[in-house]
């Protein structure tokens, strides 16, 4: 299991996007998420019309998604972190910046 801390990509049903799985970036910290049992996760899609295009980032292709992806910063949400599904893959950088 990966370590859930900011950057980290996961997997979760997001309600802010139709209820449906997506991956998403962790932006809470090891502590706050140890604190809270909750980690506030951003979701990514492959689909460019959910946000606005000055609320999307296009997601580097070296995070592991299988398709062209963005960040869409208006789908935010918490979520309980036994619900959150880790991937070996972590944003960092100017890109985890931006996100935030």
């Amino acid at each position: 299991m990966y370590d859930l801390d900011k950057g980290r990509i996961v997997t979760a049903v997001l309600s802010s996007m139709g209820g449906k799985l997506h991956p998403a970036i962790v932006l809470s910290t090891k502590e706050e998420i140890a604190a809270t049992g909750m980690a506030f996760v951003v979701g990514i899609s492959g689909n460019d019309t959910i946000a606005l295009e000055a609320d999307r980032i296009e997601v580097p292709h070296r995070l592991g998604m299988k398709k062209q992806c963005w960040v869409q910063c208006d789908r935010h949400e918490l979520v309980p972190v036994d619900q959150l599904t880790p991937k070996p893959f972590k944003a960092w950088g100017k890109f985890l910046d931006d996100v935030q």
